[in-house]
């Protein structure tokens, strides 16, 4: 198979662009820049950056997988201007392209990890790409806007006031799976927008358009509305939000845990935010009653779900563990309702992976209902 080397021409590098090999780590930033523009064929760093698809400062193990990215993205380019087939991608940078990279960098060949310790980094550690790239307050439309899964909202673009129109557009809009990634894209666009304008009102119809699709089959769509729900659980917001919404919330989460692995310990850090903000907001008794109702939907279902019912399980036990909920209004009615799921969950057998989360909640409740009787009793005593 014929060998594409990357095209670096020095025509195809910013007017002005200063090579010359320093050990400073912003000399060999802006070489770096230069190599990955010269690769690319574009003429500002900013598209470089897009093109690589960047979307956040990269640790060690990130940095090498965007390299690998950009030569491969080279060597198309290089196998398009020769009129040659498009070379296989490898799955790690060739010694070649290593060596080639670390000579424009710094003048001898470097390792991922030598190149990586030279860069720029952030605060946490993290080689500063976005900086690097000019893209740390890049204004992004709403058609640019990633359709990745993100973990942090603050490695979003800073999304337009036409990207925020039209993600709410898009979100108005009925669920369809082949148009995943323009969701994807809307959702990123309204985190960004949450992040960055506080004053972004929260409401119900917002959240109800991003549990909607929380249970997509599309992984990347599902991890990033429940993404979302969790940094939307974490803002504060009226009562009546959280009161329409929450339980259909609570029953997104858990019906996500069925779509894969991966989705599924988003799903779980979500129902626990969710279940979290419902608790302060209204109080822990709703809360506790919300999600009984939905695990136990999920242990009664054809056929039972045993995933979902020991996430809410144990999502039960955390809201159980709060102090002084036993003295609230619905206390008694919420004691109650636990106590019943846990007895269903320990009839049926195909739950058996939540029977050691259904009996520590069982343990746990005698002492809460002790609190709950005295409670109830004491209005009694004082008259």
């Amino acid at each position: 198979m014929t060998c594409v080397e990357p095209l670096v021409h020095a025509a195809d590098l910013p007017s002005g662009a200063d090579l010359a090999v320093s050990d400073a780590s912003d000399d060999i930033a802006a070489c770096f820049v230069a190599f990955v523009v010269g690769c690319l064929g574009v003429i500002e760093a900013p598209k470089a950056g897009g093109k690589l698809g960047l979307m956040g400062n990269t640790s060690e193990e990130e940095f090498a997988t965007v390299l690998l990215h950009l030569e491969t993205l080279a060597q198309q380019r290089a196998a398009k201007i020769a009129g040659l087939p498009a070379p296989t991608a490898a799955g790690v940078c060739s010694e070649r392209f290593l060596a080639a990279l670390g000579n424009a960098c710094t003048g001898s060949p470097q390792s991922v990890t030598e190149l990586f310790a030279r860069l720029p980094h952030d605060g946490s550690g993290r080689a500063d790409l976005l900086g690097m790239f000019g893209m740390g307050g890049v204004l992004v439309s709403s058609s640019e806007f990633p359709s990745d899964y993100v973990e942090s909202a603050v490695d979003l673009p800073v999304a337009t006031d036409d990207a925020w129109h039209a993600a709410e557009l898009r979100m108005d809009s009925p669920v369809q799976e082949s148009h995943w990634e323009a969701d994807a894209g809307a959702i990123n666009t309204l985190r960004s927008r949450f992040l960055h304008q506080k004053e972004v009102a929260i409401s119900a119809a917002l959240i109800s358009s991003i549990v909607a699709r929380c249970g997509s089959r599309r992984p990347a769509l599902a991890r990033t509305a429940l993404r979302a729900l969790i940094e939307l659980a974490e803002v504060q917001a009226p009562e009546s939000v959280w009161s329409e919404a929450g339980e259909p919330a609570l029953a997104a989460c858990l019906g996500s845990l069925r779509v894969s692995k991966v989705v599924a310990r988003v799903a779980e850090s979500a129902l626990a935010a969710v279940a979290r903000r419902v608790a302060v907001d209204l109080s822990v008794p709703v809360a506790l009653l919300a999600l009984t109702a939905r695990t136990s939907a999920c242990a009664k279902a054809r056929p039972p779900q045993p995933p979902a019912v020991k996430a809410g399980l144990q999502a039960l036990a955390v809201l159980c563990a709060s102090p002084s909920w036993s003295t609230l209004e619905g206390a008694l009615a919420a004691h109650a309702a636990v106590t019943t799921l846990c007895e269903d969950v320990l009839k049926i057998k195909t739950l058996g992976p939540a029977y050691a989360e259904a009996r520590a909640l069982l343990h746990c409740l005698p002492s809460t209902m002790s609190a709950v009787d005295s409670g109830a009793a004491s209005p009694g005593a004082a008259s």
